[in-house]
């Protein structure tokens, strides 16, 4: 895994870069295996929230290979409702997004 973070300088904004690895086990109990010997971290329940769709469902579909259970939302009032029917143990969360800010 690899994450960066880049900035112009003050009211420029930020990008942040997160490269995950694509593997493919052959079955559930070898992945638990590998997981455990090569010191990578297990599957985990996710929260992703993004207002753009597009960058929503792409990341969604890489972090479904990897094997991580994947919930989604685009607007911040749903994703805090899915938060407490479905507690995740990670969330992504594009905190510039508008539908975020409106939801605080």
């Amino acid at each position: 895994m690899e994450i960066a973070i880049e900035s112009e300088g003050a009211g420029r904004g930020t990008t942040v870069t997160l490269r995950l690895p694509i593997l493919r086990e052959a079955n559930a109990s070898e992945n638990a295996a590998s997981h455990a010997s090569s010191g990578t971290p297990a599957p985990a329940r996710l929260l992703l929230v993004n207002d753009n769709r597009d960058a929503l469902q792409a990341l969604s579909l890489l972090l479904e290979l990897e094997g991580h259970h994947v919930i989604t939302s685009d607007n911040g009032r749903d994703a805090i409702a899915l938060m407490t029917q479905h507690p995740p143990e990670v969330v992504l969360i594009n905190v510039g997004s508008q539908t975020w800010m409106a939801s605080r």
